[in-house]
């Protein structure tokens, strides 16, 4: 799995615009428009106030118009925490639902990079 580091590196190598950096979904508190983000699905710190090594990387793109794409290459819905903040920041959500990653495999950070780079990167 990547790390939020070499997430952090691939963007800039990409030439990936606006892109807020990679989160837990519990860390993550400001939704910018036009902007995209990289969030863990763990939150940052486990039951024994340990921090948490990372689990599976989502996709999160907003635009202008207050609209915002959930990407999940397990086609899973959006967490509690990232449904909350859109609602709260007043953004519409539309998310995938297609499988594209298998449950042996470790390439979500990779999906989520290219899912961003080709919805952003004219």
């Amino acid at each position: 799995m990547l790390s939020n580091l070499d997430i952090d590196v691939l963007v800039v190598k990409m030439g990936i615009p606006n892109f807020k950096g990679c989160y837990y979904k519990d860390t993550l508190k400001k939704i910018e428009p036009n902007s995209s983000y990289i969030i863990n699905l763990n939150s940052e710190y486990n039951e024994k106030n340990e921090r948490n090594k990372g689990s599976h990387w989502i996709a999160l793109i907003t635009d202008d118009l207050k609209k915002a794409i959930y990407f999940d290459s397990y086609g899973e819905r959006e967490p509690t925490q990232i449904k909350n903040l859109l609602k709260c920041n007043q953004y519409k959500l539309g998310h995938t639902s297609k499988n594209i990653q298998s449950l042996m495999s470790n390439l979500c950070g990779f999906f989520c990079l290219a899912f961003i780079y080709f919805l952003t990167v004219s």
